[in-house]
């Protein structure tokens, strides 16, 4: 990204200063501060300038403020944060949002946006009480600020945000156009601020442990105070202040929760920045320096917020008001630092905002993208870029087991790192205080790790002894304050809830010795499907998983990854709290293709990293080292369980499809000639190391998926049974999701045969692609915001109408959005919901239309997919039967070809190869391009208007065009 795309606004002037062209973000930001001291006169003179914070702002990188305040908005509701996400009125502090969206629109000059979002203000005094606190009710993680501290909590967080708005439109040129509504809101806001000062009592004992909340109050106080003109209200804000102050460690860092935190000084940073500019405080300016050193020494040198030692954000101690462990605040970061950096014109603050804000906009591989980039001509919206693990910058490939004893690990990492054969352990050691020799290595080392659960065997038995003890915890906190990624796996927890649940016989395995005594606390009848009691309601079967989960996800502290194989759970893990959306592929697991599509649509949904573990589990046949043996009742060997060309198609495509793990099951055991020492590779252990260095040696960018396929929260969508929850018979709805998936999108096409058309059991693992990787699949959870991110949305199957599902849908098709719906949705709204869905942006009533494969409706004609495909894909692909994806990266678009025929393979049988079945395909840009490349033979093409390119039988290839 160059400084002119992105600061656009001082390009005039930047050959007078003598520093262009930009030559490093500092001298940028250097030069920043030359142009706001030139705009501002001589507002620098002084050590602590008395600024007005509309010039401050202003005074931003163009499209900073917008960035930042892009999901403040309000619906058309009036709700904003919280509300918004419930599609309900919960609390006033949930409002502050449409404070925030008010003054980047006041900044940017956009009234008609600043109109919209002022209606958030309005309906916050809609719910205003008679003793001036506001209505509540209770929030999704349970609670409420209906009363006592909470509601005085409530009313300043949203009041500080509302006093400084005022403020600000009062500095800007655009006080005349609010000024009726700010004078008809004075009363109620007068009432607030008497409530306000009648609890004020309870605002330090609340707050002892969250030091930024003393400044929010501060901010509220201070801020009203300057609004209302009335100084004891200001004086209350000193007196905050200064006991604020007192929690200080002897750096001058804010103190959250007894320790620092990355996250939340800068949260006091911004806001203390903040009331700074309207209720100057010059002791407030000199502590303000202080905690700022210290969170500039906390942006690493890639932009990410480091958070080892953290007290409470980043490493999964606490929940936040979702429920969801609470990460870092970035856009407070980056406006603390930037503010603070002008206003103190402290150009290494201002660098590190730089260095940040360019770590949010990354693109998948970690690079930052232009803005030029961030909406391609070719398509009208892109995807969220996906998700690497937390504290990561970099695509892992992990080894599945290995040494535990210290020495030995030590000795093992060291010989990875040297071959280039991975970068993260899944799993690695368990969760034991046992472990604590390892999680050191590990620490020193920083490699993540996903961890086997304690008492392993039982960790999918709900109420077993699979616990994390405080010893366990103590032990993996070792980790934490190394800043090193961990869970815990819950692995193929659908199949157990479904299929192991009634099985005596793994059940006697698991339980041993106290397999009679216990077996009728676990095991449950066959036709239960694992139900306890059986549900009568989809609502029922939600509701058991879903507290089967959480009793996994208390048990191993919070630290969990879900690992779903056989079954579609993955949106719901997502939704009741995971740290990684984790499935496995290969063994004896149908539906690869549409399992991506729904963990890749779950993880951009809920902002999580997603995985793959690649399994060589096949029939009663495994990948392990050493010669082909087929004696026993288990097939071993090199040659025995999934070809060694599909786990390298797997692994490049979860690659490729944006996955932040990628892990070959059981390689420790197959990559090595022995377990020890000098770790000498076998032929699937060469050919992991060059199949992780082609990933690391190429910028795969974002998967493209423009159609965005929404199912009802209730789905309990299941491949493996066919049933729905794992239970229910399928309706004709469920059948035609099931159809949509299973034979449209990733199914159906018909196959080349090799010669003597024999069998190829291996062959639907994946399969080829009419429309390419064409969607993700999410549930009807989904925010507008989010799903306006697609230029296509089609509802399948049965569809549930809440208020607040109309309500998203309103702001999708608002943001451009097509949705694409059948005529028995259209009535399920109801014609007044219909109406203003209508009115709000494009929608688009499907007719019906016969699968002739499968003789049943469909929720979609091949006609219509295909325009979707011709519409939103910027290259066209033909040619043989090819399954395909196109990825977005910095360069332009990278299109994935996998041809999966060509290689026979049974589990206990040698992989043939049959090397005439190559697949011919033609790709055709459907935009300007002048070049293009092929990534493994580096053949290229100029002009690179329609090229041809063969791919051999079990392989894959990527072309990459140039796009301007």
């Amino acid at each position: 990204m160059t400084f002119a795309q992105f600061i656009p606004r001082f390009r005039a002037g930047s050959s007078a200063l003598g520093i262009h062209p930009w030559r490093d973000l500092r001298s940028r930001w250097v030069a920043l501060i030359v142009l706001v001291t030139v705009a501002l006169g001589h507002a620098f003179a002084d050590p602590t300038p008395t600024l007005r914070e509309y010039d401050v702002l202003r005074s931003l990188p163009a499209g900073w403020l917008e960035w930042l305040s892009q999901n403040d908005l309000p619906d058309d509701q009036g709700l904003a944060g919280g509300n918004r996400g419930q599609g309900r009125w919960i609390e006033a502090g949930s409002q502050r949002g449409s404070c925030r969206a008010v003054i980047a629109a006041v900044v940017a000059g956009d009234l008609a946006r600043a109109d919209r979002a002022w209606k958030g203000v309005e309906v916050t005094f809609e719910h205003q009480r008679d003793d001036g606190g506001f209505a509540a009710t209770e929030r999704p993680s349970g609670g409420s600020s209906a009363s006592g501290g909470a509601a005085v909590e409530t009313a300043y967080f949203f009041l500080q945000e509302l006093g400084r708005a005022i403020l600000v439109i009062r500095q800007s040129p655009h006080e005349a156009h609010f000024h009726d509504r700010i004078r008809a809101i004075e009363p109620k806001l007068r009432r607030a601020c008497d409530f306000l000062a009648a609890g004020e009592s309870t605002i330090l004992p609340k707050s002892r442990k969250a030091v930024n909340r003393v400044f929010i109050a501060a901010k509220a106080f201070g801020a009203c105070g300057k609004v209302l003109n009335d100084e004891s209200l200001v004086a209350t804000s000193r007196r905050l202040v200064t006991e604020a102050l007192r929690q200080r460690d002897d750096e001058g860092v804010f103190l959250e929760h007894g320790g620092r935190d990355s996250s939340y000084n800068a949260v006091t940073l911004l806001f203390a920045q903040v009331l700074a500019l309207h209720v100057p405080m010059p002791e407030l300016d000199e502590a303000l320096k202080k905690a700022a050193r210290w969170q500039i020494s906390r942006i690493l040198d890639s932009g990410e917020v480091d958070t080892r030692g953290n007290t409470r954000t980043g490493v999964g101690k606490e929940p936040g008001y979702n429920g969801q462990p609470k990460g870092i605040n970035h856009n407070e970061v980056i406006l603390a630092l930037a503010l603070h950096g002008i206003v103190h014109r402290n150009s290494q603050a201002l660098d590190a905002a730089g260095r940040v804000m360019a770590w949010t906009r990354r693109d998948a591989s970690g690079k930052a993208v232009p803005a030029a980039q961030t909406a391609p001509a070719v398509f009208r919206q892109t995807a969220p870029a996906l998700r690497l693990l937390p504290g990561s910058t970099n695509f892992h490939f992990s080894i599945y087991g290995g040494p535990s004893e210290p020495r030995e690990l030590e000795s093992f990492l060291e010989a990875l790192e040297r071959l280039g054969l991975a970068n993260a352990l899944d799993p690695g050691p368990s969760a034991t205080a046992g472990s604590r020799g390892a999680f050191e290595v590990l620490a020193r080392r920083r490699w993540p790790v996903i961890l086997y659960p304690p008492d392993g065997g039982r960790m999918q038995l709900e109420g077993s002894t699979s616990v994390l003890s405080a010893d366990d915890e103590a032990a993996v906190r070792i980790l934490d304050d190394a800043g090193v990624f961990n869970a815990i796996q819950l692995g193929e927890w659908g199949y157990h809830y479904h299929r192991l649940r009634t099985d005596p016989n793994w059940m006697r395995d698991v339980l041993g010795k106290d397999f009679e005594a216990q077996r009728n606390r676990f095991l449950r009848p066959p036709e239960t499907q694992g139900y306890e009691p059986i549900p009568k309601t989809r609502r029922e079967a939600y509701d058991q998983l879903r507290q089967y989960f959480l009793w996994h996800r208390q048990a191993k502290g919070g630290r969990l990854i879900s690992v779903t194989g056989h079954s579609h759970y993955e949106s719901y893990a997502a939704e009741w709290g995971t740290s990684v959306v984790g499935i496995e592929a290969g063994e004896n697991i149908g539906f690869t293709q549409s399992k991506f599509a729904f963990s890749r649509g779950a993880a951009r949904q809920w902002n999580l990293p997603w995985s793959v573990q690649m399994s060589p589990w096949f029939g009663n046949a495994v990948t392990t080292r050493g010669l082909l043996d087929t004696n026993g009742p288990t097939a071993t060997g090199l040659d025995a369980g999934h070809s060694l060309s599909l786990c390298q198609r797997m692994w490049q495509h979860a690659w490729f499809a944006g996955a932040a793990l990628v892990t070959p099951e059981n390689s420790f055991n197959s990559f090595f000639e022995t377990g020890k020492e000098p770790w000498a590779l076998t032929s699937h252990g060469r050919a992991a190391t060059n199949a992780f260095a082609f990933m690391r040696a190429h910028d795969r960018g974002n998967p493209h998926t423009p159609l965005l396929v929404v199912l009802d929260h209730l789905a309990g969508y299941n491949g493996y049974i066919g049933k729905t929850w794992g239970f229910f018979p399928r309706t004709a709805a469920d059948q035609e999701v099931a159809d949509l998936l299973e034979t449209q999108l990733f199914g159906g096409m018909a196959r080349p045969p090799v010669p003597g058309h024999l069998p190829n059991p291996e062959a639907n693992y994946l399969q080829p692609t009419r429309h390419g990787e064409l969607c993700d699949v999410v549930l009807s959870t989904a925010t507008g915001a989010f799903m306006g991110r697609y230029p296509v949305i089609l509802l399948a199957g049965e569809v549930e109408f809440s208020p607040g599902f109309v309500r998203e849908l309103e702001t999708t098709v608002a943001a451009g959005s097509r949705l694409l719906l059948q005529e028995r949705h259209v009535k399920s709204l109801g014609s007044e919901a219909w109406a203003r869905l209508q009115k709000a942006g494009p929608t688009e009533v499907l007719a019906e239309w016969v699968h002739p494969a499968t003789q049943r409706p469909a929720a979609i004609s091949e006609e219509r997919l295909q325009r979707i495909a011709n519409e939103t894909l910027p290259v066209a692909v033909a040619g043989d039967p090819i399954q395909y994806q196109i990825n977005r990266n910095r360069r332009g678009w990278v299109v994935e070809l996998i041809h999966n025929d060509g290689v026979i393979k049974a589990g206990r049988t040698p992989a043939r190869v049959f090397p005439e079945r190559v697949a011919k395909v033609r790709l055709t840009p459907r935009f300007g391009t002048a070049k293009a490349r092929d990534w493994q033979t580096g053949q290229t093409w100029e002009p690179a208007e329609r090229i041809e390119i063969v791919v051999p039988p079990g392989e894959t290839r990527y072309v990459e065009f140039e796009a301007p």
